[in-house]
């Protein structure tokens, strides 16, 4: 572990000194080498418990997972949005203020759509009542896309917003698609 830090250490110092590189590219470096960090230090059975997340609807990803994707997303939007290094700061804080909260409705949301199906074999007024907390869910989700809406064109114009939730979807897009193909190498 000390010798991976080392490594870490020693690509820190040479990108430092690598003035004509692009912040975004070292960015992507960084959190490429702190996610090495991270996975090589977790043992097996974490790992298998991560491989067996999508696999399991209502399993909550742990800390370490959550705070890894949400580095990976916000490099690869950062990069896809071409930001410097002060907009890309400025985006940091903006992103990451909603990024926590956006994560439990989803998992909220997750949760309340099996909900749903189960009612759905039971009596009106459960499936009313499952159909109410879901709807109460998706409307705080909206609430939450549009502040972040709302920040992003207050600080970097409208659209800018626009072009960062067209990002955001194609990041999600392109991990569904990722995960997809894991799971269909794992059935042949």
């Amino acid at each position: 572990m000390v010798a991976r830090w080392d490594e870490i250490n020693n690509h820190l110092v040479t990108m430092s000194e690598m003035n004509n590189r692009n912040l975004s590219s070292c960015i992507v470096a960084l959190l490429f080498l702190s996610c090495t960090a991270l996975v090589s230090a977790q043992s097996e059975r974490q790992l298998q418990r991560q491989d067996s997340f999508s696999e399991h609807p209502n399993q909550r990803p742990d800390s370490a997972s959550r705070a890894l994707m949400q580095g990976i997303s916000l490099a690869f939007i950062t990069e896809e949005l071409k930001l410097d290094e002060k907009e890309a700061e400025r985006f940091r804080l903006i992103f990451n203020g909603t990024a926590n909260e956006q994560v439990e409705l989803e998992l909220e949301q997750r949760r309340l759509r099996n909900e749903l199906k189960d009612a759905s074999k039971k009596s009106l007024a459960e499936f009313n009542s499952a159909l109410e907390a879901l709807l109460a869910v998706e409307l705080e989700q909206t609430r939450q896309r549009a502040k972040l809406l709302r920040d992003l064109a207050e600080e970097f114009g409208s659209d800018f917003a626009m072009k960062c939730m067209e990002a955001r979807k194609k990041f999600k897009r392109m991990m569904l698609e990722r995960m997809e193909a894991r799971k269909s190498n794992r059935h042949r």
